[in-house]
C-alpha cells in the first residue's frame, strides 16, 4: 500500500487506484486519510495544497484532542470539526487530562491498560457502530462526503488509524471495495507507523525501565486485524451486515451509495485530469 511521505504529518496515504467492484477503482487525488495536522510543514502545506489541492479537512477528534494539538490552517480548505467520539467516552482520567509532560500522559494511559492494550482497542471498535452518539457522528461524516465538491478530501484523527481506519472501511466498502481490499488498507497502518513504534518503545523503556509497558504503547498505537473484526461482528449480529448499517443508520442508501460513486471512483485505467 503506497504511503504519501510527509515531513509532520504521519500515516498519510491517497486512497486513490484502490481496486473496486466492476472494474472500477477509487479517483487518486480525491480522499486522502491521515494523522493529526498539528505539525505540518510548510513543504507539507504546499504539498497538500498544491499537488493534492485538498479543499475539505474533517477532524474527527475530541475537543480536549482538537486544544492539546490543533490543526494548523491550510489556505483553500475549509476545516470541519466531526467528532466521532463524546468527550466522555475516551476514559480520559482527570490525572491524564493534567498532565503537561505528552510522555506522562502517555505513561500513566498505559498503565491504567494493566497490560489488556489489545482488548481494549477489541471493546473500542464495536462502541464506534453502536453508540448512538458515534453513530450520529458517522452519519454526519458521510453527509459531508456527499456535500464536497471539488479538489480533495481529507479526514484524520490523531494518528489517523482507528477512528480514521474504520470510517475508511466504511467508506470503501459503500465504494465496492471487497474485504481483502478494505483490510489492506486498514493494516497499512503498522508500515507507515513502524519507524514511530520502534522510537517510542525505546523512549518508554529507557525513561521506565519496563520493557512490557513498552511494548504495551506499541500495541496501543497499531492497528490488528482483530480490531476492524470486533467493529464488522456487531455489523453482522445487529444489524445484518455493513450495507443495513450503511442504509439504515447512516442514511447510505444505494441511491446515496451511487453518487458517491460518481464523485470518488472511475474506471480501471480510466485517464484522469490534473
Amino acid at each position: 500500500m503506497p504511503q504519501i511521505v510527509l515531513e509532520g504529518i504521519q500515516n498519510v496515504r491517497d486512497l486513490g487506484g484502490l481496486p473496486l467492484a466492476e472494474g472500477r477503482q477509487v479517483k487518486t487525488g480525491c480522499l486522502l486519510r491521515t494523522g493529526k495536522l498539528s505539525d505540518m510543514t510548510e513543504r507539507d502545506r504546499k504539498e497538500l495544497r498544491d499537488r493534492y489541492r485538498v479543499t475539505e479537512i474533517v477532524d474527527l477528534r475530541t475537543r480536549m484532542e482538537c486544544g492539546q494539538h490543533p490543526d494548523q490552517e491550510l489556505a483553500g480548505a475549509v476545516y470541519r470539526w466531526n467528532p466521532i467520539f463524546p468527550e466522555q467516552a475516551m476514559g480520559i482520567t482527570r490525572e491524564e487530562a493534567a498532565a503537561q509532560d505528552p510522555l506522562e500522559r502517555k505513561l500513566i494511559f498505559l498503565r491504567s491498560l494493566n497490560g489488556r492494550g489489545k482488548e481494549n482497542l477489541q471493546k473500542y471498535y464495536p462502541m464506534m457502530v453502536q453508540d448512538p452518539y458515534c453513530i450520529g457522528q458517522l452519519k454526519a461524516f458521510f453527509a459531508l462526503l456527499r456535500g464536497h465538491g471539488e479538489g480533495a478530501f481529507l479526514w484524520h484523527c490523531t494518528m489517523g488509524k482507528d477512528r480514521t481506519g474504520v470510517t475508511a472501511a466504511l467508506l470503501l466498502h459503500a465504494l465496492g471495495a471487497s474485504r481483502e481490499t478494505i483490510l489492506a488498507d486498514y493494516l497499512a497502518t503498522n508500515e507507515a507507523l513502524r519507524e514511530m513504534h520502534e522510537e517510542q518503545r525505546r523512549v518508554i523503556e529507557a525513561y521506565t525501565g519496563d520493557a512490557e509497558l513498552a511494548e504495551q504503547a506499541v500495541i496501543v498505537d497499531s492497528v490488528d486485524e482483530s480490531f476492524l473484526q470486533a467493529a464488522l461482528t456487531v455489523l453482522e449480529r445487529e444489524y445484518g451486515g455493513i450495507d443495513r448499517f450503511l442504509a439504515e443508520k447512516l442514511g447510505v442508501g444505494e441511491q446515496e451509495r451511487r453518487l458517491l460513486k460518481e464523485r470518488y471512483t472511475c474506471q480501471r485505467g480510466e485517464k484522469q485530469a490534473g
